[in-house]
This record gives structure tokens, C-alpha cells and sequence, in this order.
């Protein structure tokens, strides 16, 4: 993928994943996305591309070396949470860390926790550097979503 200016990223890459065999466009995806900036408004659009990808090929049977073997070492069943404002729970990215989802949640004003159980083979991406998971959080066998409290 030629180099784009950051605002750019993310819609190149989806574009660029959808024509390209799964190997390839997991093996882009997952070295690309994680110099995306954020952008709630791609998500529809992400997690379509994402769905359409995994029904080819599973994302984490692409993951570099470091990121599949902490993906192989995963229970069957995983709990995941996200740190956000109380508008947008239902995101692509998540993490294993309960700590770390209240840390993000106290940098909003109406910050929440959400909180499920996701089968492991329903995951796109775990990369462990960043301490997040990708997944469909439609997906989710338990959701449960808490306010944070005052400290």
C-alpha cells in the first residue's frame, strides 16, 4: 500500500483488503491498522470489510509470530472489556485488560466499562503490544456495560 496521508489510512486499507487473497489482505491488515488513527465513523464500513474477511480466512491464523502464540495460549472462552463513552460501546476494539478498559473509560465524562465473553475463534486480531483485541462486538455472547464511579 503506497504511503497516505494518515486521514487516508484506514480507507485504503479496507479498499486494498477487499481485493486481495485472505493471506495477503490479513498479512496487510494486520500490519497497517495499528498506524490507523481512531475513527468511529469508519467502524460500519471496518467491521464489514472484517466480516467479509473472516468468512474467507480467520484474522488471527495471520497474526506475526509474537501476537499468534499469545492467541494460541487464549482459553477457548475469553472475557474482554472496553473503556469509552457511554455512546459508543459497541466498538471494534477491546482489550483482555479490565484495568486498562477503567483507565480509557475515566477519559471520558460519561465514561462506562462494557464487559463480555467472546469465543476465541471469533476474534480478527490480538496484538499484544497495544494490549487490544478486534472483535464484532455484536458478537458477544454476554455483554454488560457499568458506569464508572466518582473517585
Amino acid at each position: 500500500m503506497r504511503e497516505t496521508h494518515e486521514e487516508d489510512r484506514l480507507p485504503r486499507l479496507l479498499l486494498e483488503c477487499r481485493r486481495l487473497l485472505p493471506h495477503s489482505a490479513w498479512a496487510l491488515f494486520h500490519a497497517v491498522w495499528p498506524t490507523c488513527p481512531p475513527s468511529p465513523a469508519s467502524e460500519g464500513v471496518t467491521l464489514s470489510t472484517l466480516r467479509a474477511m473472516q468468512s474467507k480466512s480467520r484474522g488471527c491464523d495471520h497474526l506475526p509470530a509474537p501476537d499468534k502464540a499469545a492467541f494460541k495460549a487464549l482459553p477457548e472462552n475469553i472475557s474482554v472489556f472496553r473503556g469509552c463513552d457511554r455512546d459508543s460501546v459497541m466498538g471494534l476494539i477491546w482489550t483482555l485488560d479490565r484495568h486498562r478498559a477503567e483507565l480509557d473509560a475515566g477519559g471520558f465524562r460519561h465514561g462506562v466499562i462494557a464487559s463480555g465473553i467472546s469465543p476465541k475463534r471469533d476474534l480478527y486480531a490480538l496484538y499484544v503490544d497495544r494490549g487490544e483485541v478486534l472483535l464484532d462486538p455484536f458478537a458477544l455472547d454476554v455483554l454488560s456495560v457499568s458506569t464508572m464511579t466518582a473517585r
